[in-house]
């Protein structure tokens, strides 16, 4: 049996990170594109040599290593810097997930699920058989994002709107999981979603 990779996205503060916990749990392999991200920027030192050219070295550590935050407050308030810093880091993040893709089926997954924030904007949902997005209402993501983050209204905003508005990723989905309820009543529409796989 041919394995099924499923793209994973929805807007910053929906749940989807819980969502591919609950497939994982369901016995999905779960690829995290943003985990590979992180380490295409701290493995590959042509990477972080190229943020420093462009963005400086202010946002670089006496140690080496890359000050996340700053640099994503930075970016994330102007679009233009946004797209320079994706550029650098997206031909590398989505070589690594395809390897990541071929090794999982190579080694027998039947359920690959990649989970990644950036499927439409970065125009890669053609890799995915599905593409299931997570949905929550404003008010639920900003509390979700307040308790996790500690970003203040302003970087809450400045990251939403970085994405593609959340109403045309639904619109584009191949399913919806809404996120509105418990945690239960999450678990029970991803199972729900997870036995069409």
């Amino acid at each position: 049996m041919k394995s099924v990779v499923i793209g994973l996205t929805g807007g910053i503060g929906c749940g989807k990170t819980e969502v591919a916990k609950i497939f994982q749990h369901l016995g999905a392999k779960i690829i995290d594109a943003d985990a590979i991200g992180k380490s295409v920027v701290e493995t590959l030192p042509n990477v972080l040599k190229e943020i420093v050219k462009v963005f400086g070295r202010k946002f670089v550590n006496k140690d080496g290593t890359l000050k996340r935050k700053e640099l994503g407050a930075y970016v994330f308030a102007d679009e233009e810097k946004k797209i320079q810093l994706n550029r650098i880091v997206h031909p590398h993040l989505f070589k690594q997930v395809q390897q990541e893709i071929e090794g999982a089926q190579k080694a027998g997954n039947k359920i690959i699920v990649v989970d990644a924030a950036l499927i439409y904007e970065t125009g890669i949902e053609n890799i995915f058989d599905k593409v299931v997005v997570v949905n929550s209402d404003l008010k639920n993501r900003i509390e979700r994002i307040k308790q996790r983050d500690q970003l203040t209204d302003d970087e809450i905003s400045h990251r939403m709107s970085a994405q593609m508005p959340l109403e045309e990723k639904v619109r584009r989905a191949t399913l919806v999981i809404t996120n509105n309820g418990s945690v239960e009543s999450l678990k029970e529409a991803a199972e729900k979603i997870f036995r069409t796989f």
